[in-house]
């Protein structure tokens, strides 16, 4: 069998400049993780480390990141898992990765993450990572018009919560003597300032619940095994839909006590269908694999 030559001048400078680079992220340390020559891999693995490494030192190039030491256990098998990636696309994920976790300002030290992406398909990758990364833009845009909604309208809401604080107090103080239909008119104008209100409000929390509508992956995006996987790794989770209708009832209306009552209620559930949703973790590893200039464009 012939032997590899590994002494280019092309490798010799990925090699020298790889251990430099590893050498910033863990110190003396590096000589027990028998990492790249030290250990007995294949060359097909060791190149692969190199590229990654290299990859991971100009992503902290380009973002200003200043690398930081992290612990073996995170750092090891990043560089096993890696060392195995075929796929292009997803050896730049496990170089955005590192940066990712190297990084001080965002102070990520989760040894889970490595394992997803090890375990992950291309494909199934892609899906997520598209549709996880519209979202973070949408909610972005969202939450800079929640700002200016929440902003334009602070005094005008303001005014309406003293009014409504005035007449409730006001209602208060009504002698209780006073007929029924007097007290309703005061009661008619509360009303009438409550629901001015809260169409102002409606506004913001229509976006508060856009900001925070869980993230959908649609069922004909990937096959069943796939969905299988991502829920394997808690990438996603299925959440069932379900559908209640009110069956007979009697209702009674008692306008002078503004209540309303219900009797014999008959409530029927249906299961309509399961839905696949991002988990808080699917999200998060989306993130941490996503680089820091991408992620604020």
């Amino acid at each position: 069998m012939s032997k590899i030559d590994i002494t280019s001048t092309a490798l010799e400078k990925g090699i020298e400049s790889a251990n430099e680079f590893l050498t910033k992220l863990v110190g003396p340390a590096i000589e027990e993780l028998g990492l790249l020559i030290k250990d007995r891999l294949t060359f097909w693995r060791f190149r692969n480390q190199v590229k990654m490494i290299n990859k991971a030192q100009k992503y902290c190039a380009s973002n200003n990141i200043d690398p930081k030491n992290i612990p073996l256990k995170i750092l090891y098998p990043i560089m096993e898992y890696s060392a195995l990636e075929e796929s292009d696309k997803l050896q730049d994920k496990w170089a955005i990765l590192l940066s990712n976790m190297v990084d001080s300002e965002q102070n990520i030290e989760n040894h889970v993450f490595p394992y997803i992406l090890s375990q992950i398909s291309t494909k199934e990758f892609q899906i997520v990572d598209s549709i996880v990364s519209k979202r973070f833009k949408e909610r972005k845009y969202l939450n800079v018009q929640l700002t200016i909604e929440l902003t334009s309208t602070s005094s005008e809401r303001e005014e309406l919560q003293a009014k409504i604080n005035k007449k409730q107090q006001e209602l208060k103080n009504l002698p209780e003597s006073m007929p029924w239909s007097e007290k309703y008119e005061y009661k008619k104008e509360l009303m009438n300032i409550q629901g001015e209100l809260s169409r102002l409000n409606a506004i913001s929390e229509k976006l508060k619940m856009k900001i925070n509508a869980p993230i959908v992956i649609p069922e004909n995006e990937l096959e069943e095994f796939e969905f299988s996987n991502l829920r394997r790794l808690g990438i996603i989770k299925g959440i069932s839909k379900q559908v209640a209708s009110l069956q007979d009832s009697d209702i009674s209306l008692d306008i002078e006590n503004e209540s309303v009552t219900l009797d014999d209620i008959t409530i029927e559930i249906k299961h309509e269908y399961e839905e696949f949703i991002v988990t808080q973790l699917g999200e998060l590893f989306i993130d941490v694999c996503t680089e820091k200039k991408e992620k604020s464009t």
